[in-house]
């Protein structure tokens, strides 16, 4: 069936061969290992990219969502990236042959990170959000404009959501006050309206309340300073709505 032809496809594409995941996460641990995968960020990048086409080709990928955060829940170091493997690895090493790349050379892995931006799948507008935390001041207008693109879509996508929260803690802060509010405006739109169009105008409104207050509790942790009129109503956490 089309979830296990999927699956195949995945691991095919990824590493075949008994245990290869295993052997790869166990070499992501060895400092020498990724210090050397500095030479491989455009071939890794290539191997996902056709990683991509077969799942969209299959229905399990497309412009605004793939199966990505299901296979690798951050980009980043985290406890959730449990029980990695696959598609899941194959991210890992693009990952980290990023971070190998830009402590080598900075102008370099800046070209990755606007490749991918340009590439059009979810899991590669995650790993530009990530390189912009990495790379900071180079890429502050560009993650603004992508940000703030298109009625601020990427703000409120759910394939994307964990990474857009992470660069507004991580790195909003650094901005310029012109740019912070410029971004603040943006949130304060909140996502269109056409997006939720099964909900009724109350449910609605509760619900654009509590995404809007989410993204604004995210530059407030990261230590942006609100206005009065942005940070009115926003709770210590921001509980979803009933």
């Amino acid at each position: 069936d089309g979830d296990s032809l999927s699956s195949a496809i995945e691991v095919e594409v990824s590493f075949p061969g008994h245990h290869s995941d295993q052997w790869i996460l166990q070499a992501l641990d060895d400092d020498t290992f990724k210090a050397n995968l500095h030479e491989f960020p455009v071939p890794l990048t290539d191997r996902l990219i056709d990683a991509m086409r077969f799942l969209d080709v299959l229905g399990r990928s497309n412009s605004e969502f793939d199966i990505t955060s299901f296979r690798l829940a951050s980009i980043s170091d985290h406890p959730q990236n449990s029980y990695v493997h696959g598609l899941g690895v194959l991210i890992l090493l693009v990952r980290n042959s990023f971070d190998s790349l830009l402590a080598v050379n900075a102008a370099k892995a800046i070209l990755i990170a606007q490749l991918w931006k340009d590439i059009d799948y979810p899991i590669f507008r995650r790993l530009y959000l990530y390189a912009a935390v990495s790379i900071g001041s180079p890429l502050d207008s560009l993650t603004l404009l992508q940000l703030t693109h298109d009625n601020g879509k990427l703000l409120w996508s759910s394939a994307t959501m964990r990474e857009v929260k992470r660069y507004l803690r991580r790195r909003v802060l650094y901005w310029s006050r012109e740019m912070q509010i410029e971004l603040i405006k943006s949130i304060r739109l909140g996502p269109s309206r056409a997006l939720y169009k099964d909900m009724t105008d109350t449910e609605w409104s509760t619900h654009k309340a509590w995404l809007i207050s989410r993204l604004l509790l995210k530059l407030q942790q990261g230590g942006v300073e609100l206005r009065t009129q942005d940070s009115d109503g926003i709770p210590k956490y921001a509980p979803p709505p009933p």
